[in-house]
């Protein structure tokens, strides 16, 4: 993986949207590491990410992350990588994946370790800082079993109304359906300046099947004719995509620290 667990990228804080408090129970920062993974170097790829957390496992500065694979996908596979972090000055003590490599297992098996990790890998990586107005936190630390997410592009100039518009669907939901929860991160360190991440986790399908649509809660809240002012209007300055994301448990570390 390319600069795996690095950062790139300038720092692009948007002050009119992070706050200086944490939703209960989510990491006020996470290092995301996107990968997109050939199909013909999945195999090795995959046994060396499990050697890496044999590795992170035996060595004294291991860290943790959640890994999950895309099921809405392109040819390539994706997987992102997620390492929560309560603040940023944990990244001046981090210790590489090459360093851990080296110390657990030596230079020349941990350097091939490394290199099959690059190899037929393109990845990226950033900082997202949480955005708690935005978020409906769900409770437990545990990873879940999916995530649905949710990018959205606002429109050049328009993050404040953005911001005021989506406080107003939080509030509805709060409201009308306190059963759908998500977290909202903002990227601070790479990544667009511009976009939100939404992370809605579920366990089951079956969860999903009882999920209202914003239209309906909004409607509930609102009444139907201002409910569909509002999804209009926010509709009308953001672009959205979506994907499907499952937990690859034995290409992640998540015990505890």
């Amino acid at each position: 993986m390319k600069s795996t667990l690095a950062l790139i990228g300038v720092l692009t804080l948007v002050p009119t949207l992070v706050t200086a408090q944490d939703a209960s129970g989510a990491p006020r920062y996470l290092l995301v590491v996107d990968g997109e993974v050939e199909k013909s170097a999945i195999g090795s790829w995959s046994k060396a990410v499990v050697t890496l957390v044999g590795a992170h496992d035996a060595h004294p500065d291991g860290t943790n992350w959640a890994a999950f694979r895309e099921l809405t996908g392109g040819p390539d596979i994706r997987v992102g990588f997620f390492h929560g972090l309560s603040k940023l000055a944990e990244l001046d003590e981090w210790t590489s994946n090459r360093k851990i490599l080296v110390d657990v297992l030596g230079p020349i098996e941990g350097g091939a370790v490394k290199d099959t990790l690059s190899r037929g890998v393109v990845s990226s990586d950033r900082v997202a800082s949480l955005v708690n107005e935005l978020s409906r936190p769900w409770t437990g630390a545990a990873a879940p079993n999916y995530l649905w997410v949710a990018t959205v592009r606002v429109a050049d100039g328009k993050m404040t109304e953005y911001a005021a518009l989506a406080k107003r669907v939080r509030r509805a939901f709060d409201e009308h359906a306190g059963d759908v929860h998500w977290l909202c991160y903002a990227n601070a360190i790479g990544g667009d300046g511009s976009e939100l991440v939404y992370y809605y986790g579920f366990d089951t399908f079956a969860e999903v099947d009882s999920w209202p649509s914003r239209r309906g809660v909004l409607s509930a809240a609102l009444g139907e004719r201002n409910g569909g002012r509002l999804a209009s209007a926010l509709e009308a300055i953001t672009e959205t995509t979506t994907s499907l994301w499952r937990l690859e448990p034995e290409l992640s570390r998540l015990g505890s620290e």
